[in-house]
């Protein structure tokens, strides 16, 4: 069973140098390993407001809310990770967390029910959403992974970016475009 894509393949490779190490992750499907990797890899391509960082050495901060599906993979590939000249944190949080805090936000499956007030939790501020949940780009998310034909693949809602105020570099979106 093949799940790379050529896109996923290319940013997987140009990544691989900054991931974890394969040995210590056999037990995680392959699937789980490239969601991993690139939510921790589209932070290289997203650029936030000045304004959603209280100063210059605050990290780029990643949670997970709901059942977090990476185990240490997610951890492994942040830690010690510097982007944009700010370290990574991964928080992991529940739906009554303040989600506002995050740059980026996972939301699990296990909160597709919670997924409403959870957008909505968020309107307005700087905060990137991900997601594997059906359609959930056009739910109100702003990168979609799903699967196709047995490949990880991402869609990119622009105007959830828009909202959000974030700068999604171009290359990433033309990718998220070839995905389609």
């Amino acid at each position: 069973m093949q799940i790379f894509s050529k896109t996923t393949l290319i940013l997987f490779s140009l990544f691989l140098s900054t991931y974890v190490k394969a040995d210590d992750n056999r037990s995680v499907p392959l699937e789980v390993q490239v969601k991993a990797a690139l939510i921790f890899n589209f932070s290289k391509f997203i650029d936030w407001p000045p304004d959603s960082f209280a100063n210059d050495t605050s990290p780029i901060d990643i949670g997970i809310v709901g059942n977090d599906p990476f185990g240490r993979v997610l951890d492994e590939a942040v830690e010690g990770q510097v982007v944009h000249g700010r370290k990574i944190q991964l928080n992991r949080l529940t739906p009554d967390s303040n989600l506002r805090n995050n740059h980026i936000l996972f939301i699990s499956s296990s909160e597709e029910k919670n997924l409403k007030s959870i957008i909505a939790s968020i309107r307005g501020a700087s905060v990137v959403t991900i997601s594997d949940i059906p359609d959930f780009d056009k739910l109100g998310g702003t990168i979609a992974l799903y699967l196709k034909e047995n490949h990880v693949k991402f869609a990119i809602n622009i105007a959830a970016a828009d909202q959000a105020r974030v700068k999604i570099n171009s290359q990433l979106l033309k990718m998220s475009q070839a995905n389609n």
